[in-house]
């Protein structure tokens, strides 16, 4: 912004860039609750979904800019309303967080509220049962836990060797919360025929022995979704 008196900027650029992320922190905050989330969604106004679709475009256009991170929070709290998740899923929202997921250089914020807006995406799976086949879904989702656990290729099975993370990671370098909302994605597609299907033609029963957890109650009853999952 700049002084139409002096012509110098009024707003510095470390400034401008504070700015920006509180503004998103504020509406992180306003979509937490269902009533945000219409509001931002524009489910009742006439400007229906102008509002995502701009802060959206902003969050994939800045992929390196740590001030458009919390609209990855905002994306995820909007997918908790169904209208949001239809909106994303027909309007190839999926397929770009999809992208960004395997991508390895995406930082640990969006990262993990991604992976959450990815989870509540997967609630839609029975309407949406084809779009995530054809997606193979199922197969980014594990090429990503595989990342994350730091599973190297002699740690995998011959038809997971290719995704092999670069380097192992210990426990206490493994992200629990993104592993959890990877298993919960899975848990969720398999509640899909077709889904589980495909999860068994890529071999997914050789890979899900080898996901780890910490142990801590806050893990039991993600442990006792993955031993359910092995058991399908």
């Amino acid at each position: 912004m700049v002084d139409p008196k002096t012509g110098k900027p009024m707003i510095q650029k470390g400034e401008s860039e504070q700015l920006i992320e509180h503004a998103f922190m504020f509406l992180s905050n306003l979509t937490a609750i269902e009533e945000g989330q219409k509001h931002i969604l524009g489910i009742e106004g006439e400007y229906k979904y102008i509002v995502t679709e701009s802060i959206f475009g902003m969050f994939c256009y800045f992929s390196k800019n740590k001030s458009f991170d919390f609209v990855s929070n905002i994306i995820s709290n909007l997918a908790c309303l169904e209208e949001g998740r239809k909106y994303m899923i027909e309007h190839k929202y999926i397929e770009a967080i999809v992208i960004q997921i395997v991508a390895k250089d995406l930082n640990s914020h969006r990262k993990q509220f991604l992976l959450s807006c990815l989870r509540n995406l997967f609630f839609e799976y029975q309407e949406f049962e084809e779009k995530f086949l054809e997606m193979n879904v199922p197969r980014d989702i594990c090429k990503v836990i595989i990342d994350e656990q730091g599973l190297v290729a002699a740690d995998l099975p011959d038809t997971w060797k290719q995704y092999g993370a670069k380097v192992p990671k210990s426990m206490e370098e493994i992200s629990m919360p993104n592993c959890a909302s990877m298993v919960d994605s899975l848990v969720l597609l398999g509640n899909s025929d077709k889904l589980i299907l495909r999860m068994h033609e890529i071999d997914i029963d050789s890979l899900l022995p080898l996901i780890k957890f910490a142990e801590g109650p806050e893990y039991e009853d993600v442990k006792l979704r993955l031993e359910v999952m092995q058991n399908q």
